[in-house]
């Protein structure tokens, strides 16, 4: 059983949830983009996971993993990152792995109140020029 909600998040009763981050990335949907894209998220999340307490928690205690993440092309975005006239806006899944007893709202709410230091990250690593759009 999935379901996805309005904010992207998809859960799943095998202890799967699957999380969209939207980013406007100043340069063409290449594979290179869309590869780079991915690794410098699934590197935020997992940063991210190390240093905030309820998502360091999840981990040692729900065995909460990062199971892998894609980036997917949506279009043009109109929320380009400064000095940037078009962008591509992007979607990145990152999939997590966890246990039943970690309820995947909870989990979402943990997340989504990274979101910001999870952008932060992702748009002094990225190699071009990314801001998170939602």
């Amino acid at each position: 059983y999935r379901n996805t909600n309005d904010e992207g998040i998809s859960r799943n009763a095998d202890g799967v949830t699957e999380v969209i981050l939207k980013f406007a990335v100043a340069d063409e949907p290449r594979e290179a983009v869309v590869n780079g894209l991915t690794e410098v998220v699934k590197d935020a999340v997992l940063e991210v996971m190390d240093n905030d307490p309820t998502l360091s928690h999840f981990k040692e205690f729900h065995s909460l993993s990062i199971l892998g993440g894609d980036s997917s092309f949506q279009g043009r975005s109109d929320k380009c990152p400064a000095n940037s006239e078009t962008c591509s806006l992007f979607w990145t899944t990152v999939s997590f792995s966890h246990s039943q007893s970690l309820d995947s709202g909870r989990l979402e709410m943990g997340l989504l109140g990274e979101n910001e230091a999870i952008a932060d990250i992702v748009q002094v690593e990225s190699p071009v020029d990314t801001v998170y759009v939602g």
